[in-house]
């Protein structure tokens, strides 16, 4: 009798790559078809789900749309003494005046 460790493992292997709810409607199915082989649960997922991102390629995208909105949002550079300056104004109003 063959060992069901290594399909079993090589389906399970597949949630790296897929949604859970896919993997199971491609397992339901597989089982529907009586197709017990993981190469079947592959091939399913293949024709009817889509890849899920991995993590590195989502935080890339994630970069490249962010830098993307800091470029649409980027304005003129202001010079640090605006702020030297509106700094000192709100100190003075901030001080009470010595009687």
């Amino acid at each position: 009798m063959p060992s069901v460790k290594q399909p079993l493992s090589d389906v399970l292997a597949l949630i790296e790559r897929y949604h859970a709810d896919d993997l199971l409607r491609a397992l339901e199915r597989a089982v529907r078809y009586r197709a017990f082989d993981a190469s079947v649960v592959t091939r399913i997922l293949a024709a009817t789900a889509s890849v899920r991102p991995l993590p590195s390629t989502e935080a890339q995208r994630a970069r490249d749309r962010l830098r993307a909105q800091g470029a649409a949002l980027a304005g003129p550079r202001r010079p640090l003494d605006a702020y030297r300056a509106a700094l000192a104004a709100s100190e003075d109003e901030e001080t009470p005046d010595a009687p």
